[in-house]
């Protein structure tokens, strides 16, 4: 896929929204100097070659219970029959995996996940994770606190 190449306005428009993607075309051009009309066209353009895939939102799990979270590193079991791919589908699928990287170095996967206390994360890990056929190995690291750039790009 050929790389989009973006202008300062557009590294802007985009460290706006990932401010509060809910900002209104007006407000951008506001902010930024700029006609509505060329923020609106900067973003269809953003759209359409996909550099924004969605616009979303920032849940503070706190307030809804679900501030454990935890990074599961998992081995891949080279004499399954799956393939390592299926094993990530598998486990992304598990109610509370957020995410799943296929890495390098002495692990195959890096498991996100986010519950509500120790005994259910104890239980995503050893009932649901390790029981994903493929999984060899794994090895896990409660977060106990997290820091975020505000920075996008």
């Amino acid at each position: 896929m050929p790389k989009i190449v973006l202008d300062e306005k557009d590294l802007k428009i985009l460290n706006r929204l990932c401010m509060n993607s809910r900002t209104s075309i007006r407000k951008l051009a506001d902010t930024l100097g700029m006609k509505p009309s060329s923020v609106f066209n900067r973003l269809k353009r953003l759209e359409r070659t996909g550099v924004i895939k969605r616009y979303t939102l920032e849940i503070d799990y706190r307030l809804i219970g679900k501030d454990v979270q935890a990074f599961v590193f998992v081995r891949y079991d080279p004499s399954s029959k799956r393939e390592q791919d299926e094993v990530a589908k598998d486990i992304i699928g598990i109610d509370g995996c957020e995410e799943v990287d296929i890495i390098t170095g002495e692990w195959d996967l890096l498991v996100h996940v986010r519950t509500s206390d120790i005994p259910s994360l104890s239980n995503i890990i050893l009932n649901r994770i390790r029981k994903v056929e493929g999984v060899y190995h794994t090895f896990s690291a409660i977060v106990l606190k997290s820091l975020r750039s505000q920075r996008c790009v």
